[in-house]
């Protein structure tokens, strides 16, 4: 038998290995001048086609390690991530997405495949499908319906609180937005409706709505702030809900500094279950970045702290990034480098301390999980 020790090296080694490939190849491989391959033709109306027609896309690996995780075994993985999407106008005004996505098809959350899995292949399932109608009269009005990104403002620091970015919501969104509105340079107005969950006696539904508004403050530098609600319509029927009402109230306020070498920003986000009258209905969260990571050799670095009560979010659109999804207090720090253009290095460290163990199953321990990741996109 292969001793433990052994097994966790090659785990180990297999995934620095699986990251350090891409970034030694960039770095060692010189380019070479090959014969340009002749001009190929396209038909007018298929050139038509394309010109409307934008992919898009990006890829990712990471290697993750967890440590004290609730009731289980700590670990080492490699992890590997495909998103593939595609946008086409059909007109002025119309215009259709698709896109496909590693991951668990029946967890919302997940858009990551897991090496060592006795070298099965991957699944790619549909993950966006979508028609958005943008009015010509006002292109800063807009209506989408199908399966799609949810277009809420987020936090700048670290943005998994209320809602998961690997979340694509089912429904309808509509929105629009106004410049020089007061003391305002824009604002901004969206009202949805969401189908969690289509059942024949009772649907799961989230009726969502967001103000925001931007203003600036003065020579580099402004003020963001944003409110957003989420009704739920009988949460009670999914297992993970941990009371009957979930009316969240999201709000977060950022001031964003354009310093003469780089960037600052500084967040606050605070999030109420006004639903129920739980002591374990709010969180809040305060952070603070440094730095940009928009082309090559940039660099940013940012802290977060935060609390999520045990009923203050809905765990299945929550953030997933933690060991423990709420009932905790934890720390976010991160490290990004722009190696080329077009790909990022990433450093995060998240660290969690449950509040009530008895929530968790008698967990009372602080958790760890580290993830050092290489992404491209194109």
């Amino acid at each position: 038998m292969t001793p433990p020790l052994f097994r966790h090296s090659l785990r180990v080694a297999a995934c620095w290995t699986a990251l350090a490939a891409p970034l030694l190849a960039q770095s060692t491989v010189t380019e070479v001048s090959e014969p340009q391959a002749p001009a190929v033709s396209v038909p007018a109306s298929w050139q038509s086609v394309l010109d409307r027609l934008t992919f898009y896309g990006d890829y990712r690996i990471r290697a993750e390690n967890d440590q004290n995780r609730p009731n289980a075994d700590d670990r080492w993985r490699g992890r590997l991530r495909l998103r593939l999407g595609a946008n086409y106008s059909v007109s002025e005004e119309l215009m259709v997405g698709a896109r496909v996505t590693t991951g668990n098809p029946d967890d919302a959350r997940d858009t990551n495949a897991t090496i060592g899995n006795e070298f099965g292949k991957g699944t790619l399932s549909l993950d966006r499908l979508f028609l958005t109608w943008t009015p010509e009269s006002s292109d800063a009005s807009f209506v989408t319906a199908g399966k799609f990104a949810h277009r809420f403002a987020r936090n700048p620091i670290y943005d998994e609180l209320v809602w998961y970015s690997n979340v694509q919501p089912e429904g309808i969104l509509a929105g629009t937005e106004w410049r020089g509105i007061g003391p305002l340079d824009t604002a901004a107005f969206k009202l949805g409706a969401y189908l969690f969950r289509d059942d024949t006696e009772r649907d799961v539904e989230i009726a969502v709505a967001e103000m925001r508004g931007s203003s600036s403050l003065s020579k580099g530098s402004h003020l963001d702030l944003s409110a957003a609600w989420y009704g739920f319509s009988h949460a009670e029927e999914v297992e993970a809900a941990t009371v009957d009402e979930y009316q969240i109230v999201d709000v977060i306020a950022a001031l964003s500094f354009d310093d003469a070498l780089a960037p600052w920003r500084v967040a606050v986000e605070s999030v109420t279950n006004v639903g129920v009258s739980s002591p374990e209905n709010s969180g809040w969260a305060a952070g603070v970045s440094y730095g940009q990571i928009r082309n090559r050799g940039d660099w940013r670095v940012y802290y977060q702290y935060q609390e999520i009560g045990n009923d203050a979010v809905f765990s299945p659109v929550a953030g997933g990034d933690f060991l423990i999804d709420r009932n905790f207090h934890g720390h976010v720090f991160n490290a990004d480098y722009r190696w080329t253009n077009e790909s990022t290095l990433r450093l995060r460290v998240l660290a969690a301390t449950p509040d009530d163990p008895s929530l968790i199953g008698g967990f009372d321990e602080d958790s760890l999980r580290v993830r050092l990741d290489y992404s491209v996109k194109f």
